[in-house]
This record gives C-alpha cells, structure tokens and sequence, in this order.
C-alpha cells in the first residue's frame, strides 16, 4: 500500500508544482517510502525538499543539510499539506538556484 501512496504524493505535488511558475524547475521522484523533489542541470542533481510516508496518509518534511544528508521536521500531515506549507513558508528551498537575478 505504501507503493500506491508514494504514487500519489508524486502525482499531487507534480500537480502542486505545475500551478506556479516560478516552480517550473523542480522534479520529482518516489523511490520507496520518499516522494523526493530536485532540480537538475549541468552541473547534476540538487535535493530541494523530501516527503516521507509515516504511515497511513501521514507524511513527514526533510531538508537537505550542506553535507548532503536529510535534516528532519517536527511537520507531518497529508502530502498536499505539507507541499503546500512547504511552497508558502520554505519557499527558499524550492527556489532555482540558477534563475537570473
């Protein structure tokens, strides 16, 4: 069941992500348990933000520290809670690093 429910988290923060431009950058992908969102570009991948399935429909925020490991959050709830906390209070974490000023 968790597999179906990763599917879906994917699915509704492509959605989420598609209804801001300034969003246009991000990805995602589901492996397991974590709904993970990244960017790309020349220069490889870089983690923005991550979901992981707690249990039921629980989800819960990780952010990515500088030694490229996942800092935990004391937030849980529904993915699109989350995705949506995530694009109005974290706003700095989903930005493109290489848009031009």
């Amino acid at each position: 069941m968790s597999n179906h429910n990763a599917e879906l988290a994917e699915s509704t923060l492509i959605n989420l992500f598609g209804q801001h431009d300034e969003l246009a950058h991000l990805r995602v992908k589901k492996r397991g348990k974590t709904v993970t969102v990244y960017s790309t570009d020349e220069h490889g991948d870089m983690q923005h933000v991550r979901f992981k399935l707690v249990d039921g429909l629980t989800w819960t925020t990780e952010f990515p520290t500088h030694r490229e490991r996942w800092e935990k959050t004391p937030f849980t709830g529904s993915i699109k809670e989350l995705a949506e906390q995530v694009i109005t209070d974290f706003s700095w974490a989903l930005a493109n690093p290489h848009a031009a000023s």
